[in-house]
């Protein structure tokens, strides 16, 4: 076992944080007692909800050979692809491709050049040469035992085997423990609230969905006398894709106060025949929602419109959520609203199209054969309700009155800012008009349920930032800010032995420590904050950085400097393949072959780059695969 999979194991049983029991009929949450929680569990959950764990058995040469099949019908659909360009205008249309399902590349004959075909042959060749030399480097050595030790499979086996089950938490990371049968009863209970309505599915009805979204895909192509769109919004169905069922998936909402802690159920639909009519909508809404600068994309965008306005000591910072945000509103309701933002020429087929999304949203349980249909809502975890919600939002509430200038200018209001269901208004009116301007946003919203959370002179807490009145602001009147942590969190790392890439092992502690930089005003602060996370980190995994080194690097080049000339390969990731010189045996073919100076480029420069994919099962699938019902 590693070091830091050891220490870790020495916490368990001890009653430390880092996992959470749940009652859902009590709706409570609470870091478990000493030995409460038999330690294997307890071990197995202190992981990384995304600890990858690798197969036992040795990888396949043939997954290796399948990946460099791709890679070549890739650079051949390239090639015809640069040739057509040649010969014809390109079009200026959005590259609908984007709204397939990922899918196989499929083969072209389209012959290449002598000096092309002759590289494919030698670089598929020096590439499996590669790996057979690095596959029997691992057997002769035995290195291929998998990363899953004793004590975690036996906490694993506990998982699929016993009464309890591990659901993950909602914005504290890590798990909740609870017992499998009382989960049951919750999600049935949930499935009973009117939002949702138990229906029979036969095969009549999968029929008429299929035909009503095939309908909407060919008007929307007949509006924009696009062929290529129509056709690619119904390229799930031409496929053989008639999966049409989301999957509930649930997690534990344990930042809520006792007797509040309940499940969130999220419709997962990774695999959906209408996947590309809701890809659509989404970049059509997304392009909207762009515009709309108080609508926050991330934490950085919230402290851009921090630093740009001046805070009297009068104002008032004010946080609200939006309850039950994505599963608020008729559906009729919404795609009206929703195809307002949608061009003019649109507005009819974006409503059809959406009303048929959400109309037709059916979930069921993993190993049920029951079936609900959701009456009300966008249905959280569908591509697109983000989106609809938004935007639904915005043409209720905030495009003729929160996020209005006149309106703002009329109540006294600095700034409104709001990211989905949490929003924020920095105020300076009188008690008066703060109140009025509060009651009229509830009334604007309509169906969507907003409570004020809190209201406060001093700080606010949003995101992942707390906004405060500090020196900085005594200064310039800018509110000050730091990095918000809730007390609730359960912080873990991801250890060094899970099966991810090197560059994941290491580019995860550096993209936390620039985060954490960011998110303070006080640069002292920050780097105390850092040095904390490394002290934790080091405590955790053993792993220690430089942080004069990595915090103040050069800007790195544009994409378009680093660019490689052939397409990424994309191989499964395991100790075997990494270690395996890919690239350099497919840069030596490149050289010889004199396709460097055939395209007039430096020969120090990379021709191509491998881009891993997981090899193995990621803990939280591993886990959810226990809890079927």
């Amino acid at each position: 076992m590693p070091i830091p999979e050891f220490c870790c194991l020495l916490q368990c049983g001890l009653g430390h944080g880092g996992v959470y029991m749940h009652s859902p009929l009590d709706k409570e949450a609470w870091v478990p007692s000493c030995r409460e929680l038999p330690w294997p569990i307890e071990f197995v959950l202190r992981l990384h909800a995304k600890h990858v764990f690798l197969p036992r058995k040795s990888p396949s040469l043939a997954r290796i050979s399948f990946a460099l099949q791709q890679w070549e019908f890739k650079i051949r659909w390239m090639h015809f692809h640069a040739k057509f360009a040649q010969n014809n205008e390109p079009r200026s249309v959005p590259q609908w491709w984007k709204l397939r399902d990922h899918s196989l590349t499929p083969p072209i004959a389209d012959p290449l050049p002598d000096a092309w075909e002759s590289f494919l042959l030698e670089a598929k060749n020096a590439a499996l040469g590669a790996c057979v030399t690095a596959k029997s480097f691992f057997l002769d050595k035995k290195n291929q035992s998998s990363n899953l030790s004793q004590v975690a499979r036996h906490g694993l086996r506990m998982l699929r085997k016993g009464p309890l089950g591990a659901v993950p938490t909602d914005k504290d990371g890590g798990f909740a423990v609870c017992d499998k049968t009382a989960l049951q009863n919750a999600i049935f209970a949930s499935l009973r609230e009117p939002q949702y309505e138990e229906v029979y599915m036969h095969e009549g009805m999968v029929h008429d969905m299929i035909q009503q979204y095939r309908s909407v895909s060919h008007a929307i192509g007949a509006t924009t006398g696009d062929e290529d769109l129509a056709s690619t919004l119904v390229s799930s169905l031409r496929k053989g894709c008639k999966e049409c069922v989301c999957s509930i998936r649930t997690t534990v909402k344990t930042h809520k106060p006792r007797g509040e802690v309940s499940l969130r159920m999220i419709h997962a639909a990774p695999v959906h025949f209408m996947n590309p009519g809701m890809r659509w909508v989404g970049y059509h809404l997304k392009a909207f929602i762009k515009q709309q600068q108080h609508i926050l994309r991330h934490s950085d965008h919230l402290l851009a419109l921090i630093r740009a306005i001046r805070v009297p000591t009068t104002a008032r910072l004010i946080k609200f959520d939006i309850k039950d945000f994505f599963m608020s509103g008729k559906h009729r309701v919404l795609a009206d609203l929703a195809a307002q933002c949608f061009p003019a020429d649109l507005n009819e087929d974006a409503r059809c199209m959406i009303d048929c999304i959400l109309e037709n949203q059916l979930v069921s349980i993993p190993g049920s054969n029951n079936f609900w249909a959701v009456r009300v809502g966008t249905g959280m975890g569908l591509r697109c309700s983000g989106e609809l919600s938004d935007a639904c939002f915005y043409k209720l509430a905030e495009q003729q009155f929160a996020a209005c200038p006149v309106t703002q200018q009329r109540y006294g209001v600095l700034l409104y800012c709001r990211f989905k269901d949490d929003g924020l208004i920095v105020i300076d009116g009188s008690n008066q008009q703060r109140f009025e301007f509060c009651r009229n946003l509830k009334k604007k919203a309509a169906f969507f349920q907003i409570s004020f959370e809190s209201v406060s002179q001093t700080e606010v807490e949003m995101l992942d930032v707390r906004l405060f009145k500090g020196p900085g602001w005594a200064r310039t009147g800018v509110l000050d800010y730091a990095l918000h942590l809730k007390e609730s969190r359960q912080w873990r790392p991801l250890l060094p032995s899970s099966a991810h890439p090197k560059s994941v092992h290491v580019s995860w502690p550096l993209a936390q420590i620039r985060r954490i930089l960011n998110r303070f005003s006080d640069k002292h602060a920050g780097r105390r904050a850092v040095c904390d996370f490394q002290g934790r980190l080091f405590h955790s995994t053993g792993l220690s950085f430089n942080l004069a080194a990595h915090t103040h690097q050069p800007q790195s080049s544009s994409r378009a400097d680093v660019k490689c000339v052939l397409p990424r390969l994309i191989l499964p990731h395991c100790a075997e393949w990494s270690e395996a010189r890919i690239t350099e045996a497919i840069s030596n073919a490149f050289r010889r072959t004199n396709l460097f100076s055939e395209l007039g480029l430096s020969r120090e420069r990379q021709p191509v780059q491998i881009a891993w994919k997981l090899g193995g099962r990621h803990l939280v699938h591993v886990l959810r695969s226990f809890n079927l019902l």
